[in-house]
């Protein structure tokens, strides 16, 4: 459910918390290992960067050069 929240007891390079946060879901991690604890971080930190990138990059509008129809489809006709 969404409103759970994901428990990671061994955190090790953070792959539990990354996909609970990319499928919206609360996390909390815990490491013996700070180098762990600091690896988790970075990449949970990436991982949401990385999906506010893609977020900002869904909406942009696109822009592109077309060539005109040739006048055979009837469609525009100079006058």
């Amino acid at each position: 459910r969404d409103d759970q929240i994901i428990l990671d007891p061994f955190l090790g390079s953070g792959t539990t918390g990354a996909v609970s946060v990319m499928h919206g879901r609360k996390f909390a991690g815990c490491d013996m290992r700070q180098s762990q604890v600091d690896l988790s971080a970075r990449r949970l930190e990436k991982t949401i960067q990385d999906m506010e990138d893609a977020a900002e990059e869904a909406y942009k509008p696109i822009f592109e050069m077309c060539e005109p129809l040739p006048e055979a489809y009837g469609m525009f006709k100079e006058e």
